[in-house]
């Protein structure tokens, strides 16, 4: 999820359907499309103009290709396995691990993390 509509490269306009934040808070979805970095693209993500910041699962990460994401207590990193490079790092704060080596800034969900534990 995005706010910021120049970081697509496409977007497919949706009406008006409302995302419901974790504290309840509905907010519109503008539209879908791919977001791009230098490193990876992310399919179906959506447009949210009143979203703070870039939000992306652990899982959507690793489905837009062949990408290892790392985690520690309080250290995260993201791999791409073909090229061997480390593409991410980040840091965790309050629940959530802040990915700030890629392009677009990326938060991973704490619940996504106690999923994907036990193939760490």
């Amino acid at each position: 999820m995005s706010p910021d509509s120049s970081s697509f490269t496409s977007v497919s306009p949706l009406s008006s359907i409302p995302v419901m934040t974790a504290d309840g808070t509905p907010m519109p979805l503008a539209g879908v499309g791919f977001v791009v970095t230098p490193h990876l693209s992310l399919p179906n993500v959506y447009l949210i103009p009143k979203l703070k910041l870039n939000l992306a699962s652990v899982g959507q990460i690793c489905d837009s290709g062949d990408y290892l994401v790392m985690f520690s207590g309080f250290f995260c990193c993201v791999q791409d396995l073909q090229s061997q490079n480390l593409i991410g790092t980040g840091r965790r704060g309050n629940g959530l691990y802040i990915l700030d080596e890629l392009k677009v800034l990326l938060l991973l969900l704490l619940l996504l993390l106690l999923i994907c534990l036990p193939f760490v």
